[in-house]
């Protein structure tokens, strides 16, 4: 079984430097995070807000419905756009308490995010 803080640790650094969206979601009491990236992200500019048009890979698609089908309630947190604390001041318990705080909260929800996206081929 996965801790919270056990994942958060392996990508702490992406989540502090806003590098990818992490995918969180719970399969019984473990906790998983994956990264993901929007397939238009250009090197340099930063990623799509999340009400804009999201651009997957049909991997990255077959992997949210898999994550949906296990945690309906799974989000997709950037450290950037996402309200999980100071990104300069953040802590591995900062971290820990705005992901349970995004996932609680429902915001992100990955359901909504995959109903706007467009699959690239």
């Amino acid at each position: 079984m996965a801790s919270l803080r056990e994942e958060a640790k392996w990508f702490f650094d992406d989540f502090q430097c806003a590098v990818g969206w992490m995918l969180v979601w719970k399969e019984g009491r473990s906790w998983n995070i994956k990264r993901m990236y929007d397939t238009e992200y250009e090197e340099g500019n930063r990623y799509l807000r999340r009400q804009s048009q999201w651009h997957i890979s049909e991997d990255d698609k077959a992997e949210i419905e898999r994550v949906l089908a296990v945690d309906p309630s799974a989000v997709l947190i950037n450290g950037w756009y996402d309200n999980i604390g100071s990104l300069e001041e953040m802590t591995l318990n900062s971290l820990v308490d705005g992901i349970r705080f995004q996932y609680r909260n429902s915001f992100g929800v990955l359901r909504d995010i995959l109903n706007s996206a467009t699959v690239a081929a």
